[in-house]
C-alpha cells in the first residue's frame, strides 16, 4: 500500500522557504558551503560563475555534480538556507551560453540539502526553457541532448540505468561504441551520437535511478528519483542518460530533457517553454566493491525510507493462473537437462554464429543441478561433461584482480559471430562460464578429487569482480539481461553447500552466500511501486528482461520467469524479506504478462502464452498498455505445486516460500531449521480432506533424509513409497502425501526446541489507518463490504486477479479491501450506509463492477436526498487474459456544498472502491482533466464493446465446422478477435494428423482456414514435407487461407515431425509467393497507401504513416515478383518495399482456385487494427453466401 500524504513539488518546496520567519529560516547570501556532520557542499566558482557543486565525505569529493557538461549552464547566484535541522545550498539566476540558443527562467534554481541525520542528500531543480533554438543548440553544444547535472567518474567501469549496469567504455568498449546489432545500430547507445546512451524518461524506469560504478575504488553515486514517485510524481518525463565523451568533459551521467523519442534512442529536444522540475536522493558510497551491489543499496534505501508507501501483497499465491500447458506439464519436478556444458553450431551456421562456433550453455542448471542428478544415475552419465572439461581447460583465460587468481573464458571458444553481428567481439563477461562452475563444483563434491579445486577458486575470485555480463542471449550481445543470475547464482549457494565445513574454504563460503544476494539484487530490475498514477496501469512488481531498447520501459515474461526461481532460491538461503516480499506481489501480478490471445479458459492457454513485453511508459516499444504479440511463459516450478499436491513448499537455511494452487486455502507457519538441510514447518488448512505437498531445499541432496508428521501428540515416521515419493532425477526434493490441517511436516532430524523462523516480512495486506488512507486532497474509505467474488481462475467470468490495497487510475488513488483482511468481502451489493458520514467533499469517485443491464449507483447524502453517479465512466482495470470478461469502472459526481455523504444504493452493480476529494479546486482541476480524457475513452469503450455485439450478428451466417485453424497455435491479436466473435467456437482446430490426412484437411470440409501463429508452420509430420503438401492441396481444391500471424513472417520457421526448426525454410516462396525481410526497423519516416479501388478491406485512410509502435520488422510481399500463375489485388502498400495487405488469387497452374489474404501482423496491433479486422472477418463471412 502507498501511504502517508503527497508532498509538493521540489520548487513549491524550495519556494515556500522564503515565507517562513526569520526565526525559522536563516538565509545567508554568498555562503558557498553547508556542512552537516561530516558532510559538505561547495559550490564550485569559474571565472565568476558558478558551475555547480562539490558534495563530500570526510573531506572526499563523492559527487562533483555540474549544472551541465561544458559549462553549458553556470548560475549567478549562490546563498545557503538553514531550516529545522536542514541545510540547503542554492544556486539561481541559472544561464546556458551565449551561443547554445537557451534562455532558462528567472526562477530556475538547483539546490541541495544536507539534513541530520540523513546519509543521502535530497537535490531539486527547476529548469524553463524560456527559450530554445534547435540550430543554435547543436552549434554551440554538439550533437547531443538538452542535458543538465551531471556527475563524472573516470575511472567508473559501469553505468547504471533502471536497474540494470553497463559497461563503461574504459572497461568494455563493445556495447556503447561498437555494437552494430545485426545493422541496426546498437541496444544501448543513442542513434545521434555512439558517446552517448539513449535517453530514458524516469516513468520508464523499473529502479528510477542513473548511477556510476568504480568498483576498484569501491565508489558509487546515483540519482535515485523513488521519492519523488512515491510523493509527488514530478520524476516521470525527466530523463536520463551516461555520456562517454562530451568536449572536454568525459565519463559522467546526467539528466536530460526531453527523452530520446519512440525506443530511447532519437535526439529529441525540448521546446520553448517547457519546464522540467523535480528532486531526487543523491546516493552514494564509498564502500561498493564488487562483490557488493548498488541495487541492494538501493532497495535497502527504500525499505527503510518509504516503507510506508510500499504495496501490500497476499500472504500467499495462488498460482492457478498458469497457462494449462505449465500446468501439465508439473506432474512431476522438473527435470534437470543433460550436464553436457558445451556446444557447437551447425554446418548453417545460426542467426548470429558463422558454422562450427562452440559456446557453453547451461540455462535451467539452476532448478535441479544435472551433474549432481546425473551421478545419482552412474558415472557413463557424466561422461560428456567430464569430456567438456577437458576441451575448456586449454582455453581458459587466466588473470589477477586484486590479488585474486581468477579463471573465465571467453566466448566464442571457438568461431566467430557473423557479419552485423561484429565477428571479431570476444566476450568474457558472458554468464555461460557459471555453467562449468556448477560442473566442477558438483564434480568435487562426488569425487573429492583436488583437481578440480584450482579451478573452482579461479571461477570463485572470477564471480566476485566480474562487475558486469552481457550478451546472454546472442541477439542482443550488447545488454546484460535478468538471468545473468542464474548460473552465478547456483554456482555460489552449490559452493556454500560444498565447501561450509572445508577448512580453507568455509570463510568463502559464507561469503558466497551474500555475494549471490548481491548479484541477483545486480539482475533484479523490478518496479518497487506504481510508475504513472495517471493511467490506469500498474507497474509494481514486474521487472524487466534486459537492458536494451527494445525492452526499456516494459515488463517481460519470457526468460525473466527463471529469475523468479532464483528470487525464491536466494531467498530461503539468505532469510532476506524483502525478497520474500518482492516474490510474492510478483507472483500476485504475474498474469498480467498474458499476450492478447484469446483461449477459452486459461486451462486451454499454451506455454506461449506470455508477452515479451506490456508496455508500462511512453516510447516503450509496445506502447504505453501494448504487449508484443510474442514471448512464452514457463513451469515456475519452485512455485506451482507439483502432480496432485495443493501446497508448494521451498525451505532453506533462513526461511521458506510457500504457493497454493485451486483457491487460496493453505499456509505454513513454525517453521524450523537445524543443519544441514533438515527442516520442519506446521500447515494451517481450511482443506477439509488430506492433501499433498510437494517440498524442494534448493542445491542440497535431501534423498536420504528421513521424512515424518507430527499429528498432534503423535509421531508418524512415512515410508517411501507409501508417505512420500523420491524421484531419482530430483535429489533436491520430495512428495509427501496425505498431509492434513495442523500437521507438522519434518524433513531430517529437526531440534523441535530451535527458534521459530519468521516468514513473515511486513507488507501483508492489513487493514490501513485513516491516515493512510489519506493523501493529498484525496480521502479513501475502507468500504463496509457485505460481499464476496469468485476468484476462481478457471472461471473466466469471475474476479480471478483482482488487485486488493491501494492502486491509482487517471490521478486518483483508490482501495480495495482485501479479502483475507475481510474474511472473505470484498464489495458492496445493494445498499450500505457509513458508520461516518463523509463530509468536507467536493467530488467523489467510485470503482465498480456492472452486473446487469442497467448498472444504478446512488450516493446519499444527509438530508435524506441522493444523487446518481452518471453513466460516462472511466476503464480503471481490465481483468486478463482476455477470455475475463469483468471490468472495473470509475465514475464521478459532484457533492453538493455542505452536504454529508450518508452511504451508497447499488443496483446492478457491485462496488469496489470510494474516494472522496476534500482538496481546492486547483488541485482537482488537473485530477478532473486526466479522468475527463480517461472518460471519453471510456466511451471509445463502450460503443467498441457495442460494435462487436453488432458485428457478431454479421458473422452469424459461418457454418459451424467449416473454418479450419491451422497447427501449431494460434496465437495473433486476430486469434483473441476470433473468439471475441465467436468464431473459434465455430472453427476447428486442425491437429498435424488431421493437417496431413486428405480426408480430414481439405477445402470441400474447411473453405476457409486461417494461420494465427507465430512464424512457425508443419513441415513435415510423417513423410518429408507433407504439411507443405497440404497447403498446396488445400488451395488446389479452391480454399482460402487467410494469414493473420502474431509474427513478422508467417510460415517462415518448418517443423519437422514435432521438432521446431532452428533454421528458416518458409512455405511461401515454395507456392510462388516471395516474401521479403524489408527492414528490422525503418530506415526513416515511410508511408502506407490504401487502394480504394479494391473490394475486400474498406475503410482506412488513403495515407497512413508507418506505425511507430509494435514490432517494425516490415515482411511485405512484393506484387511484382509474385508467381505469373497468380492475380495479386494489392491493399496496403509500403511505398517501393510491396504490399502489408494483399489479397492472391491463384488462376492458373497446380495451385488453380486457391486464394490467399495476407495483413503483416503489426497492423493489428494499431488503432485501425479493429477496422482491418472488421474487414477481413466480414469477407471471411462472405465465402458462406
Amino acid at each position: 500500500m502507498y501511504f502517508q500524504k503527497r508532498v509538493i513539488s521540489g520548487f513549491a518546496i524550495w519556494a515556500g522557504f522564503l515565507f517562513l520567519s526569520v526565526g525559522l529560516l536563516k538565509v545567508e547570501a554568498g555562503m558557498k558551503e553547508i556542512e552537516a556532520g561530516n558532510q559538505r557542499v561547495s559550490a564550485v566558482e569559474e571565472k565568476g560563475e558558478f558551475t555547480g557543486f562539490d558534495f563530500s565525505v570526510d573531506g572526499k569529493v563523492v559527487a562533483p555534480i555540474r549544472l551541465s557538461s561544458n559549462n553549458f549552464i553556470t548560475a549567478g547566484k549562490v546563498e545557503t538556507k538553514e531550516e529545522s535541522g536542514r541545510k540547503t545550498l542554492v544556486l539561481s539566476a541559472l544561464k546556458a551560453k551565449s551561443n547554445t540558443g537557451v534562455k532558462l527562467g528567472a526562477e530556475d534554481y538547483v539546490s541541495i540539502t544536507l539534513e541530520q541525520g540523513e546519509l543521502y542528500p535530497v537535490v531539486k531543480f527547476r529548469i524553463t526553457l524560456s527559450d530554445f533554438n534547435e540550430d543554435k543548440w547543436k552549434d554551440g553544444a554538439g550533437n547531443c541532448p538538452f542535458h543538465f547535472l551531471t556527475c563524472s567518474m573516470q575511472d567508473a567501469d559501469a553505468w547504471q540505468m533502471r536497474g540494470w549496469t553497463m559497461a563503461t567504455p574504459k572497461a568494455d568498449p563493445f556495447p556503447l561504441l561498437i555494437d552494430p546489432h545485426g545493422g541496426n545500430d546498437c541496444e544501448v547507445a543513442s542513434k545521434f551520437n555512439r558517446n552517448w546512451s539513449y535517453i530514458c524518461p524516469v516513468g520508464a524506469h523499473p529502479v528510477p535511478l542513473i548511477g556510476i560504478w568504480a568498483p576498484e575504488r569501491k565508489h558509487y553515486v546515483g540519482y535515485l528519483f523513488q521519492g519523488a514517485r512515491f510523493l509527488d510524481h514530478t520524476e516521470k518525463y525527466v530523463a536520463t542518460a551516461y555520456c562517454w565523451k562530451e568536449g572536454k568533459d568525459s565519463q559522467f551521467i546526467t539528466l536530460a530533457y526531453p527523452y530520446g523519442g519512440k525506443l530511447y534512442q532519437q535526439l529529441v529536444l525540448p521546446k520553448k517553454g517547457d519546464t522540467v522540475s523535480s528532486w531526487f536522493h543523491l546516493i552514494w558510497s564509498l564502500d561498493m566493491p564488487s562483490t557488493k551491489d548498488p541495487n541492494e543499496l538501493v532497495h535497502n534505501f527504500i525499505f527503510e525510507k518509504y516503507s510506508a508507501y510500499l504495496p501490500g501483497v497476499p500472504r500467499i499465491n495462488d498460482m492457478s493462473f498458469q497457462p494449462g500447458e505449465c500446468q501439465k506439464a508439473l506432474r512431476v519436478f522438473p527435470q534437470p537437462g543433460s550436464p553436457g556444458i558445451v556446444y557447437k553450431i551447425g554446418p548453417d551456421g545460426d542467426a548470429f554464429s558463422e558454422p562450427g562456433g562452440m559456446y557453453m550453455g547451461g540455462w535451467g542448471w539452476h532448478r535441479e543441478l544435472p551433474v549432481e542428478a546425473a551421478w545419482k544415475r552412474g558415472k557413463a552419465a557424466i561422461e560428456k561433461c567430464k569430456k567438456d572439461l577437458e576441451y575448456l581447460y586449454p582455453l581458459a583465460k587466466k588473470f589477477t584482480i586484486g590479488g585474486d587468481e581468477c579463471i573465465t573464458w571467453e566466448e566464442p571458444l571457438e568461431g566467430k559471430w557473423k557479419q552485423g553481428w561484429d565477428p571479431d567481439n570476444r566476450n568474457v563477461h558472458n554468464s555461460d562460464v557459471w555453467a562449468a562452475a556448477i560442473a566442477l563444483v558438483d564434480l568435487y563434491r562426488n569425487e573429492k578429487d583436488p583437481g578440480y579445486l584450482p579451478w573452482i577458486d579461479g571461477l570463485y575470485n572470477w564471480t566476485k569482480h566480474f562487475v558486469f555480463t552481457r550478451n546472454e542471449f546472442h541477439d542482443v550481445p550488447s545488454s546484460p539481461f535478468a538471468i545473468g543470475c542464474n548460473l552465478s547464482c547456483a554456482f555460489l549457494l552449490d559452493y556454500y553447500f560444498t565447501f561450509k565445513y572445508d577448512p580453507q574454504r568455509s570463510q568463502k563460503a559464507r561469503d558466497a552466500v551474500d555475494l549471490a544476494r548481491a548479484i541477483l539484487y545486480r539482475y533484479m530490475p523490478i518496479w518497487p511501486s506504481d510508475n504513472d498514477e495517471a493511467d490506469n496501469l500498474d507497474s509494481a512488481f514486474l521487472l524487466e528482461p534486459n537492458s536494451g531498447r527494445d525492452w526499456a520501459g516494459l515488463a517481460c515474461a519470457n526468460e525473466v520467469h527463471w529469475v523468479l526461481d532464483t528470487i525464491t532460491q536466494v531467498y530461503v538461503h539468505t532469510g532476506d524479506k524483502k525478497l520474500n516480499y518482492y516474490m510474492k506481489g510478483i507472483l500476485e501480478r504475474w498474469y498480467l504478462l498474458y499476450r492478447d490471445e484469446y483461449h477459452r479458459s486459461v486451462m486451454e492457454y499454451p506455454r506461449s502464452a506470455f508477452t515479451e513485453g506490456l508496455g508500462l511508459f511512453d516510447g516503450s516499444g509496445p506502447g504505453r498498455g501494448g504487449r508484443y504479440n510474442f514471448g512464452c511463459a514457463d513451469i515456475l516450478p519452485f512455485h506451482y505445486p507439483i502432480g496432485k499436491s495443493l501446497l508448494r513448499v521451498t525451505a532453506g537455511e533462513k526461511g521458506a516460500f510457500a504457493c497454493n494452487k485451486k483457491g487460496v486455502h493453505t499456509y505454513i507457519t513454525d517453521y524450523r531449521y537445524t543443519p544441514d538441510a533438515n527442516f520442519s514447518f506446521r500447515v494451517k488448512s481450511k482443506l477439509k480432506e488430506p492433501f499433498d505437498v510437494s517440498i524442494t531445499f534448493p542445491f542440497y541432496n535431501i534423498t536420504q533424509k528421513p521424512v515424518k508428521i507430527v499429528r498432534g501428540d503423535t509421531q508418524i515416521e512415512l515410508v517411501k513409497g507409501e508417505g512420500y515419493k523420491l524421484y531419482a532425477t530430483s535429489p533436491s526434493s520430495v512428495y509427501v502425501m496425505n498431509v492434513q490441517d495442523g500437521d507438522i511436516v519434518v524433513v531430517g532430524d529437526v531440534d523441535m526446541k530451535s527458534p521459530v523462523i519468521s516468514l513473515e516480512h511486513g507488507f501483508e495486506y492489513k487493514k490501513p489507518t485513516q491516515k493512510e488512507l489519506t493523501e493529498g486532497g484525496f480521502e479513501m474509505l475502507y468500504l463496509p463490504v457485505n460481499t464476496a467474488v469468485s476468484l476462481d481462475w478457471e472461471d473466466p467470468s469471475s474476479f480471478a486477479g483482482i488487485l486488493p490495497g491501494r492502486h491509482y487510475a487517471f490521478k486518483v488513488p483508490y482501495y480495495i479491501v482485501p479479502p483475507e483482511v475481510s474474511g472473505g468481502p470484498i464489495a458492496v451489493k445493494d445498499n450500505c450506509s457509513f458508520k461516518e458520514p463523509v463530509s468536507g467533499a467536493s467530488r467523489i469517485f467510485v470503482v465498480y463492477s456492472e452486473e446487469g443491464s442497467k448498472p444504478e449507483i446512488s450516493i446519499l447524502l444527509d438530508d435524506g436526498k441522493s444523487v446518481m453517479l452518471p453513466e460516462d465512466a472511466a476503464l480503471a482495470w481490465k481483468f486478463w487474459p482476455p477470455c475475463f470478461t469483468r471490468r472495473l469502472w470509475m465514475s464521478s459526481i459532484a457533492i453538493p456544498a455542505g452536504k454529508k455523504v450518508t452511504g451508497v444504493n447499488v443496483k446492478d452493480a457491485l462496488l469496489f472502491a470510494f474516494t472522496s476529494w476534500k482538496g481546492d479546486d486547483a488541485g482537482l482541476k488537473t485530477v478532473m482533466e486526466c479522468y475527463t480524457k480517461a472518460v471519453e475513452e471510456g466511451k471509445k469503450t463502450r460503443i467498441a464493446e457495442k460494435e462487436m455485439n453488432e458485428f457478431k450478428k454479421q458473422l452469424e451466417n459461418i457454418p459451424k465446422g467449416k473454418i479450419a485453424i491451422l497447427p501449431p497455435e494460434a496465437t495473433s491479436v486476430a486469434a483473441t478477435f476470433a473468439g471475441k466473435t465467436g468464431i473459434m467456437e465455430k472453427a476447428k482446430f486442425i491437429n498435424t494428423n488431421q493437417l496431413v490426412g486428405s480426408g480430414v484437411f481439405n477445402a470441400r470440409n474447411y473453405p476457409v482456414a486461417f494461420y494465427f501463429a507465430g512464424e512457425e508452420y508443419v513441415k513435415t509430420v510423417r513423410e518429408d514435407e507433407d504439411g507443405i503438401e497440404a497447403i498446396k492441396r488445400f488451395l488446389s481444391g479452391g480454399g482460402l487461407l487467410v494469414l493473420l500471424p502474431s509474427g513478422p513472417y508467417p510460415m517462415f520457421y518448418g517443423s519437422e515431425k514435432g521438432q521446431k526448426a532452428k533454421t528458416g525454410d518458409p512455405l511461401l516462396p515454395k507456392i510462388g509467393i516471395p516474401m521479403t525481410c524489408a527492414f528490422e526497423r525503418p530506415p526513416g519516416p515511410l508511408e502506407m497507401t490504401f487502394n480504394r479501388n479494391q473490394k475486400i478491406i474498406k475503410g482506412l485512410p488513403d495515407v497512413i504513416p508507418f506505425p511507430e509502435t509494435g514490432d517494425q520488422r516490415l515482411r511485405p510481399i512484393p506484387p511484382e515478383r509474385v508467381t505469373g500463375e497468380a492475380q495479386v489485388t494489392s491493399i496496403l502498400t509500403v511505398e517501393n518495399y510491396g504490399d502489408a495487405i494483399c489479397y492472391i488469387e491463384f488462376k492458373d497452374g497446380e495451385l488453380k482456385g486457391g486464394k490467399i489474404l495476407y495483413v503483416w501482423s503489426t497492423l493489428l496491433t494499431q488503432e485501425y487494427g479493429q477496422t482491418i479486422l472488421n474487414e477481413v472477418f466480414k469477407f471471411v463471412a462472405s465465402q458462406f453466401k
